[in-house]
């Protein structure tokens, strides 16, 4: 089963395409996203833990098919 741990472990985002079919979410995150339509989820692994967004099953929401399509190349960053 998926938990932020693996992220946060391995320092490697994941995404979820099908999140509400999904068979790694936990039951609670399960019951949440099918609760609140959402469709798609990234989990990111920032500094100082997980960044996780997504999208919705709504008709004015973007259409991610791989982790490329969410464009986590927008998120912060640390600065050098």
């Amino acid at each position: 089963m998926f938990n932020l741990r693996k992220v946060l472990t391995t320092r490697r985002p994941i995404f979820i395409k099908d999140a509400k079919n999904s068979t790694v979410i936990s039951p609670n995150r399960l019951a949440a996203v099918r609760e609140y339509g959402i469709q798609s989820i990234c989990f990111v692994p920032v500094l100082g833990g997980v960044i996780e967004y997504g999208t919705s099953d709504g008709a004015c929401t973007a259409k991610w098919e791989s982790y490329d399509d969410c464009g986590s190349d927008g998120l912060p960053k640390v600065r050098d």
